[in-house]
């Protein structure tokens, strides 16, 4: 990596790749907001990490064929314009730290195409999380869930998303949502988390590349 500070003490890394490492490709965490813009993680055990309570941002970034693809533990980070495909896992995994957190995790014009596992696994966050104006489809390949999002403690605001049918979530060409190992819209009893809000939706793929 080669990091940057800006003039507001934001640390900048750019235009970077990281390739067949065996743990993550690319960490973020610390004190120090960090803006990820332009870099490729790509055949690592994992893509891209990020955690802590600074408000890290990653954006216009390639994370494809690793392990699993980008792990979110902490908040508030936002997550714009990325392409998260065809890792063999999850595109996306939102966890829990012990820290008192506040604000939310939005992810936002980003391609979640094509990955083994779910698009997102949500498990317990401390805060909100908002994903909006994203292609969520082709995921749930390997472990054959058919998953977009699946949820374990916690939920997520979904709406405006296109997931790969102008009808919405739901079976093949769209991805479902819901709790494993069915994820096929339901909670079942004893469940702890409500399904993500989906509704409206979106009927047309994003351009998520600008």
């Amino acid at each position: 990596m080669s990091p940057s500070h800006t003039t507001a003490g934001r640390v900048l890394a750019a235009q970077n790749t990281a390739v067949d490492n065996l743990a993550a490709g690319i960490r973020l965490a610390g004190l120090n907001p960090v803006t990820l813009d332009g870099n490729t993680a790509t055949g690592n055990g994992h893509g891209v990490a990020v955690s802590g309570g600074a408000p890290h941002v990653v954006t216009h970034t390639m994370v494809s064929s690793n392990g699993s693809g980008i792990s979110v533990f902490g908040g508030p980070f936002q997550f714009t314009h990325n392409i998260v495909t065809a890792n063999i896992d999850f595109g996306f995994s939102v966890g829990d730290r012990l820290e008192i957190l506040t604000g939310t995790n939005v992810f936002r014009l980003n391609d979640v195409i094509g990955n083994g596992g779910p698009g997102f696994t949500i498990d317990e966050a401390t805060v909100g999380i908002q994903i909006a104006q994203n292609n969520i489809y082709g995921n749930g390949f390997i472990d054959g869930s058919n998953c977009g999002i699946t949820v374990f403690h916690n939920s997520a605001d979904a709406i405006n998303n296109y997931w790969g049918s102008h009808n919405g979530p739901g079976v093949d060409p769209a991805d479902q949502v819901g709790m494993d190992p069915r994820c096929d819209g339901t909670i079942p009893p004893g469940g702890e988390a409500g399904l993500p809000i989906t509704k409206p939706f979106a009927t047309q793929p994003f351009g998520v590349l600008r």
